[in-house]
């Protein structure tokens, strides 16, 4: 017994090795890739640009509920000084595109100096096209703060609060090389392969944030999506693995043919067929187990006016691919749902960087979502709508998040609507007005919490490179495993260089 118990130690303990130096490989390839990148023959033209900006936020703010002790208890309130420094660095290039904004948030309190804290938040991505149309390489690194347990007080969005470490630093990038070649009879072959991973900042408190190296293979070769004849094909393989620092690793295998139809110019029916593995049975061999399909349409009334819906079997059970975007003059609406087996860390590594993201954000909004490395079916429905006027921008936005967990038996929902308001009161100033409810519940019964958090800031521009910014806030929580409410006021400068 005492020998097994060694073996699976030092087991675990190779692994550990393993996957820090995976990450240690990961991040040097991911900056020997963006210095070679830069070194790419370029042209010069319009489309060269390049900036590097500095800046510098400090803040001061008062909190009555520093704890967010339930509201029959005594709340202790407290001064945060916040010193942020940041800076975002843009390379706009014909081969090569890269931006970084990286802001390194200090918290001081002026009467619990044990609660001192500094946060890391990045949003790195880059591209460059190695072999004109037909090599390319691709990365990108995010460090944010991540919630551990929904059901307990959440230090989000402010990140000002004692919540007794329910937060945690997420750190996660990936490099990805790929082949993508498009022939003279309108064929395109894509192959890639993605290396990346999800490191968690350990917690005394919690046993279960698992670091992983994450890996995914994809091949397709098909008739051209962007300009697509009447009638097109695609075959596919995706392979997916993840190896944990200590769980069981996971295994996804999925190949798939699709046709497609042009009925009309604006109709195009589509159908994909083909075989997977089956996770209910073992989720770590891979292999394709059991098959699948998916049947529907895309549909396209003009420009920036798309709807795609797809429904069919999976082996989980009924499976459905639907999206929807609308962009006008002043509206734009945008509405998905997908469903398929995901992992947290998977999630993690796959979101979008983009520079409009301009900070680095969880999963989904607040992300009252369960970090873990358990194995589970994602059913995902988000929304959005933006108005935008001469003075005046009206954002909405809907979101419900489903798992089906396959390695327990458990399940949990989390559901989100927002609502934002920008209005132009001068040439110089801006009031904006924001509401958002969360609720995330443990369905059978396991109990939920609801969160609700409201905000006003007016906002004045000083000078061109000086901002300054009065802002408050209420958040309130109900539910069955935890109940406070708080109030806070900032303010703020921003100094750019």
């Amino acid at each position: 017994m005492a020998s097994s118990r060694a073996r699976r130690q030092l087991r675990l303990s190779m692994r550990a090795l393993q996957l820090r130096l995976a990450s240690c490989s990961a991040v040097f390839l991911g900056i020997a890739t963006a210095a070679v990148a830069q070194e790419l023959p370029q042209s010069a033209d319009a489309n060269t640009q390049s900036g590097f900006e500095p800046r510098l936020f400090i803040g001061e703010t008062y909190v009555d509920n520093l704890a967010l002790v339930d509201p029959n208890a005594s709340k202790q309130d407290d001064f945060v000084t916040q010193v942020n420094p940041g800076f975002n660095w843009r390379v706009k290039r014909p081969r090569f595109y890269s931006y970084v904004d990286y802001t390194l948030q200090s918290l001081f309190y002026a009467d619990n100096s044990d609660l001192n804290q500094v946060y890391n938040q990045l949003l790195a991505t880059a591209t460059g096209e190695v072999a004109e149309n037909l090599f390319f390489l691709e990365g990108s690194a995010v460090a944010v703060q991540q919630v551990v347990d929904p059901t307990q007080p959440v230090n989000i969005p402010e990140k000002i609060f004692d919540t007794s470490g329910n937060l945690t630093d997420s750190y996660t990038a990936h490099l990805t090389p790929y082949l993508r070649h498009r022939f003279g009879s309108g064929l395109v072959v894509d192959a890639r392969y993605t290396y990346g991973f999800v490191k968690y900042h350990e917690l005394d408190n919690t046993e279960d944030l698992n670091d992983s190296v994450d890996q995914q293979a994809l091949f397709s070769l098909g008739t051209d999506e962007e300009s697509p004849p009447r009638l097109s094909w695609k075959v596919a393989y995706d392979h997916e693995n993840a190896d944990y620092e200590n769980s069981l690793p996971f295994r996804y295998d999925q190949a798939s043919v699709e046709l497609g139809y042009a009925a009309t110019r604006e109709l195009r029916l589509i159908a994909r067929a083909g075989y997977e593995s089956d996770l209910t049975v073992d989720t770590t061999d891979g292999g394709l187990d059991e098959s699948y399909w998916l049947a529907g349409f895309e549909y396209e009334a003009g420009h920036g006016n798309r709807l795609r819906a797809m429904g069919g079997q999976r082996f989980f059970g009924t499976t459905y691919d639907v999206a929807y975007e609308y962009s006008g003059r002043q509206l734009m609406v945008n509405l998905h749902y997908v469903d398929g087996p995901e992992t947290a860390a998977h999630e993690l590594m796959i979101r979008p960087v983009t520079e409009q993201a301009q900070t680095p954000v969880p999963i989904s909004g607040t992300d009252l979502t369960v970090v873990s490395s358990d194995l589970y079916v994602r059913k995902d429905f988000e929304g959005s709508m933006t108005l935008t006027g001469r003075r005046t921008k009206i954002e909405v936005h809907l979101r419900d998040y489903r798992r089906r967990y396959l390695t327990r038996d458990l399940a949990d929902e989390f559901r989100e609507a927002g609502a934002g308001l920008v209005r132009q009161l001068t040439a110089r100033t801006d009031l904006a007005l924001g509401a958002n409810w969360s609720d995330y519940e443990i369905e059978d019964g396991g109990g939920a919490v609801d969160d609700l958090n409201l905000s006003v800031d007016l906002r004045r521009r000083i000078t061109e490179t000086l901002r300054g910014s009065l802002s408050l806030g209420r958040q309130e929580r109900s539910g069955d495993f935890s109940q406070y409410d708080a109030n806070w006021i900032t303010l703020s400068v921003t100094k750019t260089f």
